[in-house]
């Protein structure tokens, strides 16, 4: 039972029988016999939805959106102290989900793909100290930019 059309006929099955639920199953079975042909509880469920929500489906509760000025602000600290982070860590550190993060990112401007190449982080000194060198030179460092 997915289509409207469905959940009509069905509904129609059950004033047609005087409100008798397993009448209306069985005028169902005989008048869609390709159908698949749903249980009792199904009739319930749709007269409920009907009757609380005006359509046959289930009204969808979401949960609001909670961004206050606080989490931005912990959400871009994060960001500034570790550009490097991804944005599932700061989800899980913050405790917000993945995509509250993302909107954020993308609110001030954010792109979590390039964001940290604007930061010194980003440029790593290494420096090969164990490594004994043929012409005996000093220590080397190494400039090597991550991508």
């Amino acid at each position: 039972m997915s289509s409207n059309r469905e959940f009509l006929d069905l509904v129609e099955a059950y004033f047609v029988n005087n409100r008798n639920k397993k009448a209306a199953l069985l005028w169902y079975a005989n008048k869609y016999p390709f159908r698949r042909v749903p249980t009792r509880k199904v009739i319930t469920n749709i007269l409920k939805n009907l009757e609380e929500n005006g359509s046959f489906k289930k009204k969808l509760v979401r949960q609001p959106r909670v961004l206050d000025i606080d989490t931005e602000i912990a959400i871009l600290t994060y960001v500034e102290a570790y550009p490097e982070i991804s944005s599932r860590l700061v989800a899980l550190e913050v405790g917000v989900s993945h995509s509250l993060v993302l909107k954020t990112w993308k609110k001030y401007g954010y792109k979590c793909y390039r964001q940290g190449r604007m930061f010194k982080h980003y440029i790593r000194m290494i420096m090969f100290e164990d490594l004994p060198f043929a012409d005996g030179s000093e220590q080397k460092f190494v400039e090597i930019m991550i991508f």
